[in-house]
């Protein structure tokens, strides 16, 4: 049995000869027949969806739950190779099978993976023999009951095959001891942590800035965490491109006075967030600095016009 339900109303429904079932090649179950019932169920934008009396006529399509599937960004990109990614659900289905299907963008004709059945997701192969500095299509495909569905198609392109090693040019002044220089294939790292503005009131939102920088020969993703007072809070997964920087940008507001201390990696800084009598302490000394000085030039006035009056006197 590949699938059962309860279907109809509290009157009654199929009665007689009028009644008929038949399947298609995706397993989906068409039925037809009548019924008496004024609760009949129907599908929202049904052609008649409320009872005529007299009994009417119905026809329903069931299927199960198909399965999904979806392509996701290639990973260690190499001059000769990459690994495909892609996450499926198998729906009301007990198993599937699945493959990549990947060309180069400027053909037309596709090479396809083996495939494998239901090896759980998410999914991943890696595939080699590819073309250096060269784009490639790929996608995820997912068979079931003979059919097969398929995923986005996305792009990753190959690194150049003369940044893998850097040979010392030959002649007889090399040394056959030295070790020929080589990039690494990714060396993504984070750099110049900031906070803006250092001091914030309560509830202000506070922005923090980094820069990822990719120097190695292929693109890379890193994965930059925000940590405030040891508690991770956002995070941001970024691909950057090989020989490129992208800047990363969180945005957090807090509530409680007091000092926070910033970290993304090894990187640090800090921002303050101010008492709420803050702002007006600094008006409350300078009203009290002028009282000051409005009370020495009243008593300089003062003292002045005593020694004028002596002196007419």
């Amino acid at each position: 049995m590949a699938y059962s339900t309860y279907f109809g109303g509290s009157g009654e429904e199929g009665e007689g000869n009028y009644c008929g079932i038949a399947a298609d090649a995706s397993g989906c179950a068409y039925v037809t027949s009548g019924t008496f019932s004024e609760d009949f169920p129907t599908t929202e934008g049904a052609f008649q969806g409320d009872y005529a009396d007299n009994g009417d006529a119905f026809v329903f399509k069931f299927c199960k739950i198909a399965p999904t599937v979806a392509t996701s960004a290639a990973t260690d990109v190499t001059a000769d190779s990459a690994t495909l990614n892609m996450s499926y659900t198998l729906g009301e289905y007990s198993a599937v099978e699945v493959r990549f299907a990947y060309k180069k963008s400027a053909d037309s004709t596709w090479s396809y993976t083996s495939w494998v059945t239901d090896p759980g997701s998410p999914y991943s192969e890696l595939i080699s023999g590819l073309d250096s500095d060269t784009q490639y299509d790929f996608k995820a495909q997912l068979r079931y009951d003979s059919t097969v569905i398929e995923g986005d198609v996305l792009q990753f392109t190959t690194g150049s095959a003369a940044q893998t090693p850097l040979l010392p040019p030959p002649g007889p002044r090399v040394s056959p001891s030295l070790t020929p220089p080589s990039l690494p294939a990714t060396n993504v790292r984070l750099l110049n942590v900031g906070v803006s503005p250092g001091q914030a009131q309560a509830g202000q939102p506070v922005t923090v800035t980094a820069n990822i920088v990719n120097e190695g020969a292929s693109a890379g993703s890193y994965n930059a965490a925000l940590r405030i007072n040891g508690r991770v809070e956002q995070q941001r997964v970024v691909e950057v491109s090989p020989g490129t920087a992208y800047p990363v940008k969180f945005t957090v507001a807090k509530s409680q006075p007091g000092k926070y201390e910033v970290a993304v990696e090894n990187q640090r800084a800090s921002f303050v967030v101010l008492a709420a009598n803050s702002a007006s302490k600094a008006p409350a000394s300078s009203g009290l600095i002028a009282l000051v000085i409005i009370g020495l030039l009243v008593l300089a006035t003062a003292v002045v016009l005593v020694m004028a009056f002596r002196k007419f006197a």
